[in-house]
């Protein structure tokens, strides 16, 4: 239905909007009678371009700055439609337009204005304005057609209306919010696929070697596991096991390591919740005249090639959790976090471990040079008799050379001696972060081997295991490969996700944070796997495959560990065996030397017997030195295989996966 709606030549404040605006409305102007002077004043050049209403000249309410055509009936057209606001420009700037149509006139020509909204578009960018589209014609007195043009203006909204927008694009927002709030409420409560993790159950005996360690006599207590090293009594072995465990680059890569998991985690936690990013943009671009906006923008009124525009926003997207994907995912990262924690506390107590197998090497490799020395100065002096009872021709040059062999065997294992130190000595600095030699100072003292202290043995093996780090992180892979066969079976569902955007655009900088450039967005999506040619059945049977793969890598480590404290235990007490039979057998042997020794002198025994002695003595000698050292070296181990050197909540993490 076609309105008609009259338009005064005079001055008028009757604005149109977009709002009331219809395709097939008409308006129709008063009358005007055209004057010399009109004439005069819009006379122009000839100009062929399409004219186009600048932002001043809405202003003045004429086209002053008109390049339309020469022809004055254009400009006194234009002054028609302008005139009194303008009323069907509604005082907004105009987009361009067209002319068809144009004759003369003459003073004295009385015409009037019909036009027709051809088109109403409203602004994607700007929802406060629009764009409309105006057939228009110049008619005289005699109904004759002098201009015929199209007229592209830009006309307002309503306030109310734009305000109620904004209003309704806020109730938008909190809708959504209100939305994903339940979203995520749904998730929460909603089911997981794949299997619930349950620990594995593994019956475990009594260490058999655990009543010999009972039945050790020691001078020294046990004293708690986690700060084991503090039961030898030693100050020096204190100071460098903490001096290690402070500094130790191993220990440093398993901390940071761990630091790296439990990110891990947090980031596959974070996945569950929405990410919200801001962005801002500025871009300015020159058009190309040849190109596809460029070849068709060229030929219409006001076409700019500088284009410039701006944003500014706030987006969050989500992807709903419906059935456990994510949160599967989170539970793998989460038990690979605290298998990465059990993977700390067990380079501990490799670290304080070492450091003291270490040092009693350090203290075994010292005293062997001792009784190196030692023989070696005794069997100068069986030399220096020897030579001197050859010079009184009482013994024979072969005594002289079988002495002199002896001791060339004797100082021949010093320099073993000493490389193995020297070595043990740069192996200790090392682990306590330091380049090679630094400590050797502080270390080159020989001090006795310490006493062994009592080694815990009361406690179950249940209990054992469940300190140990290498079975708690054993587990916890073993927990994390099962929680990656739920996150496997999630890629049979389909995946929900909700987006937003709240922002700003314009291509006026000082116009970017209005109500009219608001422009808020809301995306939903879903992705669903229908069919892949078996990649998620072959992820599926990965995931069960590492799973049962991580079972036997659980009860292996059980076995092994069960195995540590057995050997560790037997080889402590056959140590301590062993040493005092070797006491007794040094014993007996310098008593034997000490005698072969006075009845050489007296010419009793011959030479032979004596080196013998000297030979079996110095052996003996040294074997004692290093079954000490291995005696505590093996203390050491019993501590180690017990998960002695630290303490925290891990520990209970195999509560009823392993029973008696």
């Amino acid at each position: 239905m076609n309105h008609v709606r009259a338009i005064s030549a005079k001055p008028t404040s009757d604005l149109l909007y977009l709002d009331e605006l219809r395709v097939g409305q008409r308006f129709r102007s008063g009358t005007h009678t055209v004057t010399a002077d009109e004439i005069q004043i819009f006379a122009y050049e000839f100009d062929p371009q399409p004219f186009h209403l600048n932002e001043l000249a809405a202003r003045d309410s004429v086209f002053g700055g008109l390049a339309a055509s020469g022809w004055h009936t254009a400009a006194l057209t234009m002054k028609l439609l302008v005139t009194g606001g303008p009323p069907i420009a509604g005082g907004m700037v105009g987009r361009g337009g067209e002319l068809k149509w144009l004759r003369p006139t003459r003073p004295g020509d009385v015409l009037r204005v019909d036009s027709v909204v051809t088109a109403v578009t409203p602004s994607r960018s700007n929802p406060d304005r629009g764009t409309v589209r105006f057939e228009v014609q110049t008619l005289n007195d005699r109904d004759e057609v002098v201009q015929a043009a199209t007229m592209n203006l830009v006309v307002p909204r309503r306030r109310g209306i734009a305000s109620s927008r904004a209003k309704a694009g806020i109730s938008i927002v909190r809708a959504t919010i209100a939305f994903l709030a339940m979203l995520h409420a749904v998730s929460l409560t909603s089911c997981m696929v794949g299997p619930d993790y349950r620990s594995a159950s593994i019956a475990v005996g009594g260490f058999h070697n655990a009543s010999a360690v009972a039945a050790r006599s020691t001078a020294r207590p046990s004293l708690p596991l986690d700060r084991w090293w503090t039961g030898f009594g030693d100050p020096l072995l204190t100071k460098t096991i903490e001096r290690a465990l402070e500094q130790n680059l191993d220990l440093a890569a398993a901390l940071a390591r761990v630091d790296q998991a439990r990110a891990a985690a947090r980031a596959a936690g974070g996945a569950l919740l929405p990410t919200a990013d801001a962005s801002a943009q500025s871009a300015k671009a020159r058009l190309s005249l040849e190109g596809p906006i460029g070849s068709i923008g060229r030929h219409l009124p006001g076409f700019d090639r500088n284009q410039s525009l701006y944003d500014v926003g706030v987006g969050a997207s989500w992807e709903i959790d419906l059935f456990g994907g994510l949160r599967r995912s989170a539970e793998a990262a989460g038990a690979e976090a605290e298998a990465a924690e059990a993977g700390g506390a067990g380079s501990r107590i490799t670290v304080a471990a070492d450091v003291a197998d270490a040092y009693f090497l350090v203290r075994g490799f010292q005293a062997r040079l001792a009784f190196a020395r030692e023989q070696v100065a005794t069997d100068e002096r069986l030399l220096e008799l020897v030579r001197l009872r050859f010079a009184h021709d009482v013994a024979s040059d072969r005594e002289v050379a079988q002495s002199e062999a002896l001791l060339a065997q004797a100082r021949g294992t010093v320099p073993l001696l000493v490389s193995g130190l020297e070595a043990e000595l740069n192996r200790l600095d090392v682990l306590m972060g330091d380049q090679p030699g630094t400590h050797a100072a502080e270390l080159a003292r020989e001090a006795a081997i310490p006493a062994i202290p009592a080694i815990p043995h009361d406690d179950k093996p249940i209990d054992v295991l469940r300190r140990r780090p290498d079975v708690i992180a054993a587990e916890r892979r073993l927990a994390a490969s099962n929680a990656r066969i739920g996150a496997a079976l999630g890629e049979y569902y389909p995946k929900l996700s909700v987006a937003g955007l709240l922002g700003f655009e314009s291509t006026d900088v000082d116009h970017l944070f209005r109500s009219a450039t608001f422009q808020p967005q809301g995306i939903a999506g879903l992705r669903w796997r229908l069919f892949d040619f078996g990649k998620i059945d072959a992820e599926v049977r990965g995931a069960r495959g590492a799973n049962a793969e991580a079972l036997a890598g659980f009860r292996q480590s059980i076995l092994r560990a069960a195995e540590d404290v057995e050997n560790a235990f037997l080889l402590l007490v056959q140590s301590e065996v062993r040493t005092r039979e070797l006491m007794n057998e040094v014993a007996a042997l310098e008593r034997a030397r000490d005698t072969a020794e006075t009845a050489y002198r007296g010419g009793v025994i011959s030479l032979t017997d004596v080196l013998d002695a000297d030979r079996l003595l110095l052996g003996a000698q040294d074997e004692l030195a290093k079954t000490r050292a291995d005696t505590a070296r093996a203390a050491v181990a019993s501590f180690r295989a017990l998960g002695g050197g630290w303490s925290g909540p891990a520990s209970t993490v195999l509560n009823g996966g392993i029973h008696a």
